[in-house]
């Protein structure tokens, strides 16, 4: 499949550090960055290209997720080694603490439609769990056990399935589906690459993920037509790749000359565009919500 890429470099402002102002719709990112030399989330306006900072201290703040049952960002904050888990408003206000963090060193997925979140346990060295936890109750529901490990669960825009990554060895991993109740476990890919961060289109209708092979590539899955695409077709590493609330454009990072950088193209992969030009890391993007 052909792709276009764009070579046209924007010129970016540099980030304000008014964490006050409000944020509009679906051409907004939120993302990582350590260009401060600390992790910070810094919000980009894609028909602008103008940056600022959304939460930024002595800590180091990361993996912004968006829980549709808060209606806030959700993110990590490293404190003396441990994560804990905080939201913050899209408008305005300060971080407010929300857990300690159950999932480690990942971050766990929120159900849309629910005060619960799913993430990977480790029972013992040879011995994993997939688990749903009610955050008002504590009450745990496992939904999958093994000895190979489950981790980046992610939970459908429905409700109705998680999307995870099943491996047993480093450089083995497969894309599954499993209903909320622990049901109907489904094997997306079969193969002996590395696959991960499955992330789904806002109908739920498909999964956009990595595949390893001496890089690593975006793929799309159709769950209903089975469907595999590749996407990107690099040299170097591209991952994480998330859709916009339309469904329109993905966003995703990319290794450039050995530094991650921030990129945006179509959902069918062509228009392919730079969007950050920085030393630092940056990488992790979400997209606002509609609201």
């Amino acid at each position: 499949m052909a792709c276009s890429t764009s070579t046209k470099v924007p010129q970016q402002s540099t980030p304000s550090t008014d964490e006050g102002a409000a944020l509009s719709c679906s051409d907004q990112l939120l993302f990582y960055s350590d260009r401060s030399g600390n992790g910070d989330l810094y919000n980009l306006n894609l028909e602008s290209l103008e940056l600022s900072l959304f939460e930024g201290d002595s800590l180091s703040d990361g993996a912004p997720r968006y829980s549709p049952f808060y209606q806030e960002i959700v993110f990590s904050r490293e404190i003396n080694g441990q994560r804990t888990l905080y939201k913050k408003s899209l408008s305005n206000g300060e971080a407010e603490f929300l857990i300690n963090n159950p999932a480690g060193d990942e971050v766990p997925s929120w159900a849309p439609n629910r005060n619960r979140i799913v993430f990977s346990k480790e029972v013992n060295p040879s011995s994993y769990q997939l688990v749903v936890m009610e955050l008002e109750t504590g009450y745990l529901q496992v939904l999958h056990e093994g000895a190979n490990q489950p981790y980046q669960p992610q939970w459908s825009p429905t409700s109705d399935h998680i999307a995870f990554v099943l491996t047993d060895t480093l450089h083995n991993g497969d894309i599954f589906t499993i209903q909320a109740d622990g049901s109907k476990l489904t094997a997306i890919t079969n193969s002996d690459r590395l696959h991960g961060y499955p992330s789904w289109s806002p109908d739920g209708e498909k999964l956009i993920f990595y595949r390893y092979n001496e890089s690593a590539d975006l793929f799309s899955y159709h769950l209903t037509s089975q469907d595999l695409r590749q996407l990107t077709f690099s040299a170097s590493n591209i991952l994480l790749g998330r859709y916009s609330t339309d469904g329109s454009s993905i966003a995703y990072g990319a290794e450039v000359d050995g530094n991650w950088e921030l990129f945006v193209m179509d959902a069918d992969g062509n228009n392919k565009s730079r969007l950050t030009f920085n030393p630092a890391f940056d990488g992790d993007p979400i997209w606002l919500p509609c609201r």
